[in-house]
Formats: C-alpha cells, sequence, structure tokens
C-alpha cells in the first residue's frame, strides 16, 4: 500500500482527527460534531505577538534581541581567551609596605596633586573618547562605544596572548565577529547622515574617520598575522579577511562613494541660495564643507588594509573602481546638454557647478585606488607580487584565481565604463575609443589639442566639462593603465 502521508503535519492531522474521533457521542452524527468542534475551537488568524500585530516589526525585534544576544556572548568569549588580571593579595601587599610604612607617610601628602594625572579606572576606548572635550556627541553612541570597547579588549588580549604572532582559530573569529559588530556600529551612525536631506556634520565625519582608521588598523593586522613556515610557503588567506572586506564595502565604502553627487549638489544649493535677502539682514554664514572630511574617511578605511594579498587587494580595488566608474556615468548621462546657453535657471547653473565638483571627487577616489606601487599607503598592482611569493599572506593559487578573475570581466567593465564617460564628455566623440588601446586615446588627445589651437572641423564640437575635468578624466585612464599593465 503506497504511504500518501509525505509530511509529519499530514501525520499530525491525521493523529488528530482521531483522538477527535475517539471522544465523538455515539448518539451524534459525524457532520454535527464537526460543526460543534468548529463552533468550540474557532480558528483563528496568525498574527504576530507585537502590539501592532506586524510580523515586520517582529522580526526586527528579533534580530535586535539576537544582536544583544550575540554580543554577550563575544563579552564572554573575550574573558574566555585572557581573563583580566587580578590584583595581588592583600597580605603580601601589607607584608610587602611594612618595612616601609614610615618613609611613605611624606608622599601621601602630595597625592592630592597627584591625582589629576592619574589614568583613569575604567581604560577602556569610551572612556579616552569621553575625557576629550572636542569628540562631538554621536547618534547611537552607547552602541557603538560598547562595541569599539570590546573590539579593544579583544585585541589588547589576542596581542598579549602566547600565540600572539599566529592566532588560534577561535581567536581569530572572536576577532571577526567583534570587527563585523563595530563596523555595523559605525554603519548605523554614517548611514542615517549621509541618507539625510540636511548637510551632514563635518566633526562627526571626522571622528568617524578616526574611529574607522582605529578599527581597520588593528583588526586586520591581526587577521593576517601567521608564523613563518618551514617550507617557505605562504600562509592561505583566511575567510575572516573576505567577511570584513564585504562588510567595509557594504557598509563604508559604497555608501561613500554613493553619496558624492548628492552631497555636491546639496552642499552647493545651501552655499549659492535662490533666497533673496534684504539688504540690511546679514547674510547667514555658510555651513562647513563635509566633503573633504567625506574622501578622509574613505581614505581612512581603504589606507590601512595594506597587510591584504595582492590578489584581496586587486579584487576590493576593482569592486571600488567599478563603483567609482557607475557614479561617473552617472554624472554624465546619455543626453546631457553641452550647451551652456541651455543652463538658464538657477539649479541649472547650480547643477552645472555641482557636477564638475563632483567629478573632481569621484576622480580622487579613483586615484586613490590605482595609487601605484611607489606611492605610500599603496600596494602591489596586479602582476607584481608574483616573484615576490615569500612576502605575501596568501597561496599562489589564491593569487593566480584572483588574478583571472580581475583580468575577465573586472578590467573590461572598467575599460569601457571610462570609455563611455570619455566619449560622453565629448560630443564628437565616440563611445569604443577611449580606453580600449593608446593610439585611439592618443587620437583623442590630439583632437582635443586641435580644438584647443583652433583647426577647423574640430573647434566647434561641443563639450560638457571643460579642459580641467576632462584632463583629470584622462589622467585617471593612464592611471588605470598604468596599474593595469
Amino acid at each position: 500500500m503506497p504511504n500518501y502521508l509525505h509530511s509529519d503535519a499530514d501525520r499530525m492531522r491525521i493523529a488528530v482527527a482521531l483522538v477527535a474521533l475517539k471522544f465523538k457521542p455515539p448518539d451524534q452524527s459525524c457532520a454535527s460534531y464537526v460543526l460543534h468542534l468548529q463552533s468550540i475551537f474557532p480558528p483563528s488568524e496568525p498574527a504576530a505577538p507585537t502590539s501592532d500585530g506586524s510580523w515586520r516589526n517582529h522580526a526586527l525585534a528579533l534580530e535586535k534581541e539576537l544582536a544583544r544576544v550575540k554580543a554577550e556572548l563575544d563579552v564572554e568569549r573575550i574573558k574566555t581567551v585572557a581573563p583580566p588580571p587580578q590584583a595581588p593579595p592583600v597580605a603580601d601587599a601589607t607584608h610587602s609596605a611594612a618595612p616601609t610604612s614610615q618613609p611613605k607617610r611624606k608622599p601621601k601628602k602630595k597625592a592630592g596633586s597627584d591625582t589629576k594625572i592619574e589614568p583613569p579606572t575604567r581604560v577602556d576606548l569610551q572612556a579616552v573618547l569621553e575625557s576629550h572635550p572636542d569628540i562631538v556627541a554621536l547618534p547611537h553612541s552607547s552602541t557603538l562605544f560598547s562595541a569599539l570597547s570590546a573590539f579593544e579588549r579583544v585585541i589588547i588580549a589576542v596581542n598579549a596572548s602566547d600565540n600572539a604572532l599566529d592566532p588560534t582559530a577561535e581567536q581569530r573569529a572572536l576577532v571577526c565577529s567583534i570587527s563585523l559588530r563595530a563596523i555595523s556600529s559605525l554603519a548605523a551612525v554614517l548611514h542615517p547622515l549621509l541618507r539625510s536631506p540636511v548637510l551632514p556634520s563635518a566633526a562627526i565625519l571626522q571622528t568617524l574617520s578616526t574611529l574607522t582608521h582605529h578599527l581597520v588598523s588593528h583588526a586586520f593586522p591581526v587577521l593576517c598575522r601567521h608564523k613563518p613556515r618551514k617550507t617557505g610557503r605562504p600562509a592561505p588567506a583566511s575567510s575572516h579577511t573576505h567577511e570584513l572586506i564585504d562588510a567595509l564595502i557594504l557598509s563604508i565604502f559604497h555608501p561613500a562613494i554613493e553619496s558624492l553627487i548628492p552631497l555636491c549638489r546639496c552642499y552647493l544649493k545651501s552655499l549659492f541660495s535662490s533666497k533673496s535677502t534684504s539688504a540690511k539682514q546679514p547674510l547667514p554664514l555658510p555651513a562647513a564643507d563635509p566633503r573633504p572630511d567625506l574622501l578622509h574617511l574613505f581614505q581612512s578605511a581603504f589606507s590601512p588594509l595594506s597587510p591584504l594579498a595582492p590578489g584581496e587587494s586587486r579584487d576590493l580595488r576593482a569592486a571600488l573602481a567599478l563603483k567609482s566608474v557607475c557614479e561617473l556615468e552617472k554624472l554624465f548621462p546619455d543626453g546631457l546638454s553641452a550647451n551652456p546657453g541651455t543652463w538658464t535657471s538657477h539649479d541649472a547653473r547650480v547643477d552645472s557647478l555641482a557636477r564638475r565638483d563632483a567629478l573632481w571627487y569621484l576622480c580622487a577616489v579613483l586615484h586613490i585606488l590605482f595609487a601605484p606601487k611607489s606611492e605610500p599607503g599603496s600596494v602591489p598592482a596586479p602582476g607584481a607580487g608574483a616573484s615576490s611569493s615569500s612576502s605575501s599572506c596568501a597561496s599562489s593559487s589564491t593569487q593566480s584565481a584572483a588574478r583571472a578573475a580581475f583580468d575577465g570581466a573586472g578590467e573590461d567593465r572598467i575599460a569601457d565604463g571610462l570609455s563611455r564617460v570619455l566619449a560622453r564628455c565629448r560630443a564628437g566623440g565616440t563611445a569604443t575609443s577611449a580606453c580600449n588601446s593608446a593610439p585611439a586615446a592618443q587620437q583623442g588627445i590630439n583632437s582635443d589639442r586641435a580644438a584647443d589651437d583652433g583647426l577647423p572641423g574640430v573647434a566647434d564640437r561641443e563639450v560638457v566639462v571643460d579642459e580641467v575635468g576632462y584632463e583629470m578624466l584622462l589622467g585617471v585612464a593612464e592611471r588605470y593603465w598604468l596599474w593595469i599593465s
């Protein structure tokens, strides 16, 4: 006999029906008995155990509770990695202080003047930040400082352990977990600032830059630290490193790149306000420009990534470069008017200035990403680390796989994106000439110089950006060629 009960739920339904049938009165029909049971047990609609009955709010509450439990678990795991130092016994302290009790009476009178320079009893990142009056009040500061304090404790514990030169798998997992929680806390402060229609505070961005640099510069060296092997082969790449890189891309790097264009428009619109003011009323002071601080935040999070393997660094730079090139394409869409005579309104002129400023900041980001190895804070370019396997912290198979992945779709997409942007900046150009070959790019440069010299046929071509902006784009393309060569 075939078994038609394919799930435990079907078996449960049959069991409940049999139990209900067992208690059916003998003088009552099955149909009336079913109606009687339905009146006693009315069907209920599923609802969330919240005040408003929303399953979304219930899921968010469960996520918060899970994050809180994970944070408490990480704190307990820190205690197992390195227990706190115990104070010396009271008997030993009194015994050592007995022979010298008389000469120590005089310095006790000077204790009042020495208490001002003693370190705080609570030695963690929150106590240090609160001791500085220049630190601004951050939103969600309690969650952020608790996460960073836990990060400080685990880094100190791992560095003070016996296996500090080669942390164990448990220590690496703990550092990764607490670092991810700290990055999430930083993102909870950064994202509302960047999405707000009001200009973000430059002081808050500076504080976030300091905290992000401190986090990245201490987390990755611990994860990339390995003892030198007798075989001479480098240690394999850790999966925790990839998790931190993905978290930085989604939480710090991509939001910073995406907010450059709207931030330029918002700042210039507030700077060149169209509201007319009377002659007697003084002009309001312009707000502090947050764009340099946002660029510094990006650079502060990116510069400490030097311990990464060349393959991992190439993948990270390629991913961020693709994002920046996509933002450049949004800055110069198809059909953008190149005639300044059409920019008649105040908003159109402000948008033109914002486009120029956003071009500068995006080119600055690409210059940071395509920095050659001779510049400080840079890592070897593609192919530069193939002969120096002893100094790398990733295996040769990982390097070859990363190089193959980058030389495929990543390089083509970056080159095609730069080609389209360069072509849109010159209305007479084509979308297939700029970055795919050096002779084509040189031909474009020569035609631009001919236009500057007033030669016939090219002097009247429409341009979207001025020569300074176009030279910046050409500099990015040249820097990209040098980086991949």
